[in-house]
């Protein structure tokens, strides 16, 4: 790996741990708290049990159980937590007051293992947000895939297109730029590719593990129906990066999905969460058609205040791994969602 790779990639790391750590002090909170609007909506994927960490490593996606609790009860003391019908109304309306609403995407079988029991303990609504080909286990978790590699090689070598690209896995700085140089890879490529260039790289390990075996069945989801805390949403049918679609396939993985899952769950589905949810993934076209498939509201990745004119690219802030303490979380729930931040370091 490229020494010059190396540092630039350490700068980075540092920079936005570094940025998260000045929009974590008290007089920063404070100048931001008069700009936080009425609302902020939090976004979460896998709730872990202590021995599962590793399978999350390189991800990154998932808090542990303990974590979660510990930010649930803090929430839960401090905030108007609302389903996210109530949010969108509690916006629609300007309302005053701060509210906060929680949702889950994908669909991980840790959601009702984990996560279901606190949310029932603490009175809770969250949103969890489906993709149906990880139900139907016809689409895989690419990034799980290859942290599993991740876990297992000290080296990786493979073909794809004609190129042989060959990496050290050494340390864990090793490990995090692969990953990071894989996702690169990936989301640059034509549809067509990104397939052939997962199973160029998990080929290598001759790697035969279905990953979907990490999310909800069919049954498993219905059960979360029954439960009053919980709105079902759909997040498309394969996980694609939508922006790249035609409008043929577009129209599929907006509307199908909202079809299957009130096939199969015999409710309404009024909400959608666009996969990876940033301004590369969706735009304008992929908001308005969501907005024309009737739907209430839809959420993004991107940062910013939620508002009455941004219903079907609704801003959302991550709370994955990197969240460890109360002091980041209540930044992240100031004024300082404002600034898109993420300009900063990248």
């Amino acid at each position: 790996m490229n020494i010059y790779k190396k540092f630039f990639f350490v700068l980075k790391k540092y920079l936005k741990n570094f940025i998260f750590k000045i929009f974590s002090l008290s007089v920063c909170k404070f100048f931001f708290s008069f700009f936080r609007g009425n609302g902020c909506i939090l976004m979460f994927h896998r709730i872990l049990n202590q021995e599962n960490v590793s399978e999350d490593r390189f991800v990154q996606l998932g808090i542990t159980k303990k974590n979660f609790t510990k930010k649930i009860k803090y929430l839960s003391s401090n905030y108007k937590i609302l389903s996210l019908e109530n949010f969108v109304d509690h916006i629609n309306l300007k309302k005053k007051h701060f509210a906060i609403t929680l949702t889950f995407d994908d669909g991980y079988k840790d959601n009702l293992t984990n996560m279901l029991p606190i949310i029932n303990r603490y009175k809770i609504p969250v949103t969890i947000f489906v993709c149906v080909g990880f139900i139907n286990k016809k689409s895989n978790l690419w990034w799980y895939q290859i942290n599993n590699i991740l876990l297992k090689r000290k080296r990786i070598s493979f073909f794809f297109e004609k190129v042989f690209y060959s990496f050290n896995l050494f340390t864990d700085l090793d490990k995090e730029i692969f990953f990071e140089f894989a996702k690169k890879k990936y989301f640059s490529l034509k549809n067509n590719l990104k397939i052939k260039f997962i199973n160029a790289i998990t080929g290598s390990l001759k790697q035969k593990i279905n990953f979907s075996k990490h999310c909800l069945s069919w049954m498993e989801l219905k059960k979360l129906t029954k439960n009053p805390l919980i709105t079902i949403g759909a997040h498309s049918v394969t996980h694609p990066i939508l922006s790249a679609l035609n409008k043929e396939d577009l129209k599929k993985e907006i509307l199908l999905s909202k079809k299957i899952l009130e096939k199969k769950l015999k409710i309404k589905v009024k909400f959608f969460s666009y996969p990876y949810g940033d301004k590369v993934s969706a735009s304008h076209r992929e908001f308005d058609f969501v907005r024309k498939a009737n739907y209430l509201a839809a959420v993004t990745t991107e940062n910013g205040h939620p508002q009455n004119d941004n219903l079907f690219n609704l801003p959302r802030q991550n709370v994955g791994s990197n969240i460890t303490n109360f002091e980041l979380l209540e930044a992240k729930l100031s004024g300082f969602r404002m600034i898109n931040y993420t300009k900063l370091y990248s």
